[in-house]
This record gives structure tokens, sequence and C-alpha cells, in this order.
């Protein structure tokens, strides 16, 4: 059959919502249009891609979160249902930064019996659709269920009596069920919502599976911690595949470090993480603790270093990945896979602005400045340091006063003050502290 009508229907669906969802919904909701994510299973997987790859339809709205259930894109290679979204080249899916979750399952491409094909056959289906995806995508494949075991237990009529027979099914749809709708829900609240501990718990096998998963991959960037080289942290590289979605833009990708040189009084160590298992297993909780290795240094022919290139990052960035590792989580500073060095860069970044931003703000300050016309570099500075009056401005705009006149300087600070939480109110305690350090002659150096 041919989706290209579903395809045309789904954006006329999408392009109908800034202007008529409003008013199906009560008075004091309103949407947030810039927060659209679009999920699809089997062939309606294949429409979400299509549509969001504008194959052959457009949309008014940008989806922010893909999500392709068990995506099926025709009976085999060669024989793709028209249009076709497979090209067959890795990376080649170029949806302007949207987040993609694709859901497998192990049995899609077995068949049940000599008489029908494969629901998922080889070549069309959930493992096709990932490797075409840049980043940031995340991959799941459930080991032991079907095609069709994420529908309800009870499936009504010819069409629900078929699903039982033309797929192969795992014993029980419940687990199935279970974790498509917790791993779709958690990643909806990461790139939807900023809250991505739940997805990221899963993805490093933390958190307890009503199933075993057969495959576990993702394409993120790791540039965040490639920048802690501010911090006293030079990163050594290996080429893998794993690069990310950058935040606000302003940074440029880099390879992800698998291991962290940590430079000191001592002879430097590499610390490298074990890899995590191949499979997660339903019966017991991994660990939260990650262990460590110390390695020789590598040889250098085998490395590439951290360049200029790799751009400059929020400071929210910095604290969003510390947190997200266990910073502030763990009181002990024990079981969180901190060190204690990455530990004071949270304790300082816990005292700036970042401490009180989110995702959601950051993006919507981006696109506020895009009416200054002001450099990456200058943009990053004011969410870092967050100024608060035009004297503030002067020093962080280069140019300041040609570029920008009185009237767009404090039209400026206004949009600081309304998208960017102010700064953290220090409490009685934390001053006295200060001042105490402060007449001891032991302030410390602020970090840069």
């Amino acid at each position: 059959p041919n989706a290209t009508e579903e395809i045309n229907i789904t954006a006329e669906i999408v392009n109908w919502l800034p202007k008529g969802l409003s008013n199906l919904l009560p008075p004091d909701v309103q949407p947030n249009l810039n927060k659209l994510g679009l999920a699809g299973h089997s062939r309606g997987g294949k429409v979400a891609f299509a549509l969001s790859l504008h194959k052959p339809s457009t949309t008014s709205l940008h989806i922010s979160a893909l999500i392709g259930i068990d995506p099926v894109d025709g009976m085999d290679k060669g024989k793709q249902t028209p249009p076709p979204v497979l090209t067959y080249i890795p990376n080649s899916f170029h949806l302007d930064n949207t987040a993609v979750l694709v859901i497998g399952s192990g049995l899609g491409e077995v068949q049940r019996n000599r008489f029908f094909p494969p629901c998922a056959p080889c070549g069309v289906n959930h493992e096709d659709f990932y490797k075409e995806c840049c980043e940031p995508a995340y991959y799941f494949v459930a080991k032991d269920y079907g095609h069709l075991d994420m529908l309800d237990d009870d499936t009504k009529g010819i069409r629900g009596k078929a699903s039982y027979c033309l797929c192969k099914n795992g014993e029980c749809r419940e687990p199935m069920r279970r974790f498509v709708g917790g791993i779709v829900v958690a990643f909806l609240k990461a790139y939807l919502e900023g809250d991505e501990r739940d997805l990221l718990s899963v993805r490093d096998g933390h958190e307890m599976l009503p199933l075993e998963l057969q495959k576990v991959e993702f394409k993120e960037s790791e540039r965040i911690r490639s920048q802690l080289t501010k911090f006293g942290f030079e990163s050594v590289l290996t080429p893998i595949r794993y690069t990310s979605d950058p935040l606000t833009g302003l940074a440029h990708h880099c390879t992800r470090p698998r291991s962290l040189v940590i430079r000191g009084r001592k002879k430097p160590q590499t610390l490298t993480r074990a890899a995590a298992p191949p499979a997660f297993k339903p019966t017991a909780r991994l660990p939260l603790l990650r262990s460590y290795a110390v390695i020789p240094p590598p040889r250098a022919a085998a490395v590439r270093r951290v360049t200029a290139n790799a751009g400059a990052l929020t400071n929210f960035e910095v604290l969003d990945l510390l947190r997200s590792r266990g910073a502030g989580r763990d009181p002990t500073r024990v079981i969180a896979s901190v060190s204690p060095s990455e530990f004071k860069v949270y304790d300082y970044l816990e005292q700036t602005p970042a401490s009180k931003q989110t995702r959601e703000i950051v993006h919507e300050f981006v696109e506020e400045c895009k009416t200054y016309d002001l450099a990456k570099a200058e943009i990053l500075n004011v969410i870092n340091i967050r100024p608060a009056s035009g004297v503030e401005v002067f020093t962080i705009i280069e140019e300041c006063e040609s570029r920008l006149d009185e009237e767009k300087t404090e039209e400026l600070v206004q949009t600081i003050a309304r998208v960017l939480p102010p700064h953290r109110v220090k409490s009685d305690t934390e001053i006295e502290k200060d001042e105490e350090e402060t007449v001891d002659g032991q302030q410390a150096e602020p970090v840069e």
C-alpha cells in the first residue's frame, strides 16, 4: 500500500495545530507548540520518519522528538512501499537536530510460519532506520518480543485475532507494553522537558526493566565532558560513533572521550570507565557504582586530542552533565561516578545563574537573541553571567555603543530579565562563611 496519503493527512493535522488546537482546550490552557513529538508504529513509524524528512509533505511546526516503534519500510530491501524512506546511507537522515528514539523487537524479523513473511523483515526494519539517524538518537531492542507485542492482550475483531497469527510473538505482551510506554515517557521527558535522569538510567543499565534488552545503542555528544579541560582535565579521544545534539547550537561537535587524563602534581594517570554489559537482565538491578581501572597512557598515535574547535559551552550544560552523573544527589560523594575535582566544578556552578536555568530557558533565550545580531560567544557569556543592567551588558558585547543603541540595549536587558532566572541568593550561613574566608585570607580563586 502507498503511505503517501497517510503522510499528507498527518501533515495536515500538524499544520492545523497552531490555529485549531487552542479552540478545543480549556481557556486557561495554552499549548506549547515548540515542543512537538511525533510517534508511529510499524508503517506508522515510516510515516513519522517520512514527515520529519519532508517526504513528500512539509509542516509548519518543527518536530522536536521523533519516535519509531518497530518501524518498517516495506516488504524487503528493494521492495520498499512508496515513498521509500530508507536510503541505506549511514547517518543520512538530516532531521534538523530532532531527537530520535527507535524501539525494535527481536522477534520482528523472525517468520511465525512458512506461509507468512516476517512482520519486520531485515533490510527495512528498526535496525536500518537507526543506522541512518544522526545524533541525537537512542536505540533499544527488546530481545524476546515481536512486532505486535506492544498491543493490548485482548484485541478485538479479525485484526485483533490476526495480530496473534501473523507475527512471531513473545510469551506475554504486558512486559513489552510496560517497556515501550516507560521508555517513550523517559525519552519525551528528556527532550521536551529537559529531565534526562530516567532516560540515562535506562541507557546505562541502572534501571530495573520488565524485559531483557538485546541491544542498546545511542548517538549523542559528550561535548560537555570534553569541555572539562577548562577545569583541569585533558580529554583523550578515540574514534567511536557517539556524538550528540547541541543544546544551544553554540558549540561544534567532537568525538566522545573514552578516558580522562587528570593533570596534577603527581604523574598523570588515565582513568577509563569499564564498558556496560551487552544485555540487561530484568532479574537484578545493576550497581550504580561504576568501576574504573588504571591503565598505562596510550600511545600518541592511537588517540586524538580535543582542539579549540570543540566549541564553548554554557555553564548550564556542564552543570547538567554533572547532575546527570549523580552530583548533588549523592550526599556522601562516594557512590556517584563524579571525581572530586568535578565536584568542585559542580559546587562552583551551583553558585552561578546556571543553577536555576533549564534546557528550555536556554533554547528560548538563544532564539530571542537572534534579533540582536550577537556573536555566539557573546550569547554564551550573557547566559553564563546573566547581566542585570545596561552597564553590565556593555562589558560583554563588543563595540556595544555602535552595534546596539540605548533603546536596543535596554530591550536586551528586559529580555534577559524576562527569560533568564535571576542570580541565586546566598543564605546567611554562606555569606558568613565567605566573609570568614576573606578575613582569613583563604578566599579561593574563582573558576574561570
